[in-house]
């Protein structure tokens, strides 16, 4: 079903609906909004009630959802800093806005709604809820409290938070966002931005050129759609995904899953159980643990596989594979791929020219066996494997 706005920022009872929202969340914003309402305006209504999780939730689909960043970074900036429009108050539920430049603005009473429209503008809050806003160049944005919500779209941003649950989003160049408490959602759509959570949960996402993200907590999921991002995470079950070219992907931690879209690919992971797929010409694919699936579709491909377990698989032209992990399973399905495998009990398959060179061990040294297509009965196509006499048989 359709549920597209002609405002991207739009939340409607449908749109809701549709990204599993529960009951009683439903209720409240029926009762809120029956006709709906801008992003920016239902996150302002969910913090003066206190639905903190509710906000986190809705954030998160949001920036899933909506691919549109900069316009969800204007909605926030908008609606926060209509709440601070011509207010300077002190102690809970504080409003405090300027549209001067070079304005400070600080807060240590829980609620705190900071706005400022003036360049380099510095804002701190210590309370839980704060709401930090900013559409002027150079801000500096700092929040210690639990559920923050932050938001620039100028240039040169500065964000950071160290409670839970905080959501940081900017649509200026050359934005630096940091967390380190957990459930952190940080999206970006300026170019070379800089985003970092040591958080567990962290949802990063940028559309941006030139990204740089990282993530040593467990859970991270992290997004890019432009070019030459470089994205890595540390934690385990990282979730790490580019659509642009040029992206860099790095893990080290468990059970990491990484694609890519574009061109010119490079995805690393030292973590058992990685998952990477790659559909860009010329990837290069890497992984050092156990259990890795590794997979490309386009040609040139380089894969790399020093973990026991393997399964490696090409659909491209002239893809290059190597593993020294033992029982490791390589499927070819391009043209003129070239395949070897230091490790032991390899089986692999070949397409039309493709070329493998397979280890075994005679009981007194370790040699190599030599697989062509076309030669010696090799069909493509047919999954083999060496015998104890180091011939190809069926597998």
């Amino acid at each position: 079903m359709n549920t597209e706005t002609t405002n991207p920022t739009e939340i409607t009872l449908l749109r809701i609906r549709e990204w599993g929202a529960c009951g009683d969340g439903r209720d409240w914003f029926r009762d809120k909004f029956p006709q709906g309402g801008d992003y920016g305006l239902v996150m302002n209504a969910l913090y003066d009630d206190k639905r903190f999780g509710d906000a986190q939730w809705l954030a998160s689909k949001v920036f899933t959802e909506i691919k549109d960043t900069a316009a969800i970074v204007s909605s926030e900036v908008t609606a926060i800093q209509a709440t601070t429009k011509d207010e300077d108050e002190s102690g809970d539920g504080a409003r405090i806005g300027s549209s001067g430049d070079s304005a400070q603005m600080a807060s240590s009473g829980d609620g705190a709604r900071i706005g400022s429209s003036g360049d380099s503008a510095q804002m701190a809050s210590s309370g839980d809820g704060a709401r930090i806003g900013s559409s002027g160049d150079g801000a500096r944005m700092a929040s210690s409290g639990d559920s923050a919500r932050m938001a620039s779209s100028g240039y040169g941003a500065r964000m950071a938070s160290s409670g839970y649950g905080a959501q940081m989003a900017s649509s200026g160049y050359g934005a630096r966002i940091g967390s380190s408490g957990d459930y952190a959602r940080i999206g970006s759509s300026g170019d070379s931005a800089q985003m970092a959570s040591s958080g567990d949960g962290a949802r990063i996402g940028s559309s941006g050129d030139g990204a740089r993200m990282a993530s040593s907590g467990y859970g991270a999921r992290i997004g890019s759609s432009g070019d030459s991002a470089q994205m890595a995470s540390s934690g385990d079950g990282a979730r790490i995904g580019s659509s642009g070219d040029g992206a860099r992907m790095a893990s080290s931690g468990y059970g990491a899953r990484m694609a890519s879209s574009g061109y010119g690919a490079r995805m690393a992971s030292s973590g058992y159980g990685a998952q990477m797929a790659s559909s860009g010409y010329g990837a290069r694919i890497g992984s050092s643990g156990d259990g890795a699936r590794m997979a490309s579709s386009g040609y040139g491909a380089q894969m790399a596989s020093s973990g026991d377990g393997a399964r490696i698989g090409s659909s491209g032209d002239g893809a290059r594979m190597a593993s020294s992990g033992d029982d490791a399973r390589i499927e070819c399905e391009g043209k003129n791929a070239v395949v070897a495998a230091a490790g032991w009990k390899t089986h692999v398959t070949l397409s039309e020219g493709g070329a493998a060179s397979l280890a075994w061990h005679d009981g007194k040294r370790a040699r190599f066996t030599n697989l062509y297509e076309g030669e010696d009965g090799i069909e493509a196509g047919v999954e083999y494997r060496l015998n104890d006499d180091g011939k190809a048989v069926r597998a």
